[in-house]
């Protein structure tokens, strides 16, 4: 419907002044999401603390997502698993949003803790 429409029927009492605002103004915002450019990786190893100490060594500076697209790049139209089937491009292209936190606790006594900024 036109804007002018719904006023002509709100001013006739067709329609309730309420139900006309949402017909004008109802839409729903959609807020664009700032894109990360850097992955920060942590892993802790309780078995070997000396490895821990390596890999945060490593790991001290954050990382670019191009270099670490680089790194995936050969894997991108694979499938992660069967039971999650998502693509490598799919997972970059949705979840690379700044604030996403993820922590994994492996079953060997590993932690791992990634974050976009």
């Amino acid at each position: 419907m036109e804007n002018y429409e719904v006023l002509t029927k709100c001013e006739s009492k067709d329609v309730s002044p309420k139900k006309a605002y949402r017909e004008l103004y109802g839409h729903e915002k959609h807020y664009k999401l700032k894109k990360a450019h850097f992955i920060k990786v942590r892993i802790r190893i309780n078995e070997s603390p000396g490895l821990s100490v390596f890999l945060a060594f490593l790991l001290a500076c954050p990382i670019p997502i191009g270099i670490a697209k680089m790194f995936i790049r050969k894997k991108m139209d694979e499938i992660v698993s069967e039971s999650f089937p998502v693509t490598y491009r799919q997972l970059f292209s949705e979840f690379m949003v700044r604030g996403i936190k993820v922590e994994v606790d492996a079953k060997n006594e590993a932690k791992i803790y990634i974050k976009t900024i």
